[in-house]
């Protein structure tokens, strides 16, 4: 049996030791693991079930239908096991804190309200245990945004500053396989990691239809995972569309969609899962509306030439349990890979790219002062801190010029700027401070 994050060494040698295939013996168990309580239960039990060459699948629907008894729990399996023989000696079992029906029930009746921070994937972007959807339009960088978080989780990078918990990713990938991996490795080389991908990085041969709820190929995937011992972290579905069958505008096929992203997370506790969607042509997320209702998370991604060439403005519109973190700009860069033979014998450069934090902000009157700070960084670059007349020539009216000026010095994008005539100071961008300050 494979490992399950959370589940005790003791009870995962207890379950090693009992045979799944005996239907009264596979019904205890359950009960026993349901009564712990605990959020590894239901994952240790599907593993150790699925270990029986008797299991199939919707068995692990039978979880719900298990009674709390007192009886029950951690103590009671490992003597079912033979593990633990002595009945005296003290064992932690979480007991039902209210009298229950026998039987399923519908409420549960907790101790105290705990109030736990977010779990986080990635600190205030990827919460653990969700399911969120990034979305946009064709060519707005969604799917580059989505792999630069699956590598930072698969190689414990910090994420722009962020710090992440790093674990195994999979990546449902529906199309343009080739392409996915040139972008793998344009972000390994731009965040000059070595070696291969190992285990950390898993990537589907194809689509998968996830809302096909009688579709083999969502047990065979759980299956697949299970026997390599393969608990994802983060699981990313790329795109919805390519990876469903039915209508995504209708209700019910989004639903179907929906009771699968469930099952995913019962198979694997803990897990994050991401879809990535497109946008419709009035702008807003495609389909029904049933998806954003169940997720935890939304992103948008907007790339507007206003911004800039390759400029993408990433915008949360969701964050269920947490605060919603602040619009980031991204700017998509050149990675040269190397020269390849293609199919004709030439020699070509490979190049892919990869999404990072660009200076480009939008003021408050919705205009780019890209052009401003570009202009700063030209000049800071040759040594030199421009004065707001110098900026202004050329490029509009010049209080209009000075006004964005002050606008970028208050909002700390900008140093400098003081004085006037012979004692004017120049500006400079705070990450030349060790020039010009």
């Amino acid at each position: 049996m494979p490992p399950v994050e959370g589940l005790p060494e003791v009870l995962w040698r207890a379950l090693n030791v009992l045979d799944p295939t005996p239907r009264e013996q596979w019904i205890a168990v359950g009960h026993h693991l349901k009564a712990i309580n605990a959020d590894w239960a239901f994952g240790a039990w599907l593993a150790w079930s699925q270990r029986s060459p008797a299991y199939q699948p919707g068995d692990e629907d039978r979880w719900d239908t298990f009674r709390v008894e007192r009886s029950s729990g951690s103590h009671a399996l490992q003597v079912m096991a033979g593990v633990r023989e002595d009945p005296t000696e003290d064992f932690e079992v979480v007991e039902p804190r209210r009298p229950r029906a026998a039987g399923r029930t519908l409420i549960e009746w907790p101790a105290v309200a705990e109030a736990r921070a977010p779990s986080w994937v990635i600190r205030g972007v990827l919460e653990r245990d969700a399911v969120g959807v990034v979305w946009g339009d064709p060519r707005s960088f969604k799917s580059f945004l989505v792999l630069s978080w699956l590598l930072s989780v698969a190689h414990g990078v910090p994420w722009h500053g962020r710090p992440v918990k790093q674990g195994r990713v999979v990546y449902v990938c529906g199309e343009g396989r080739g392409g996915v991996m040139r972008r793998v490795r344009a972000w390994q080389d731009h965040h000059g990691i070595e070696g291969g991908l190992g285990d950390c990085f898993g990537i589907s041969r194809g689509a998968i239809h996830l809302n096909a709820e009688q579709d083999v190929m969502v047990d065979r995937l759980i299956t697949e995972l299970r026997a390599a011992g393969i608990h994802p972290s983060v699981l990313a579905v790329d795109t919805v569309a390519r990876n469903m069958i039915g209508n995504e505008n209708a209700q019910e096929d989004m639903n179907a969609l929906v009771r699968v992203l469930d099952k995913l997370r019962r198979a694997f506790p803990g897990c994050t899962i991401i879809l990535v969607h497109h946008a419709n042509k009035q702008g807003a997320i495609r389909g029904s509306t049933v998806l954003v209702g169940a997720a935890d998370f939304e992103y948008q991604c907007v790339r507007d030439e206003k911004l800039g060439r390759m400029v993408v403005r990433v915008e949360c519109r969701k964050m269920k349990d947490a605060d919603e973190p602040e619009p980031m700009v991204m700017k998509a860069q050149v990675v040269q890979l190397g020269l390849e033979t293609d199919d004709f014998g030439d020699e070509v450069e490979v190049t892919s790219l990869v999404l990072e934090p660009t200076v480009v902000q939008v003021n408050e009157e919705g205009e780019m002062d890209d052009v401003l700070l570009q202009a700063v960084r030209e000049a800071n670059e040759a040594g030199r801190r421009p004065s707001g007349t110098e900026l202004a020539e050329g490029r509009g009216r010049k209080q209009d010029v000075l006004d964005a000026l002050r606008r970028m010095k208050e909002r700390g994008q900008l140093k400098g700027g003081e004085g006037t005539g012979r004692a004017a100071v120049g500006y400079w961008l705070p990450e030349f401070d060790v020039l010009f300050d």
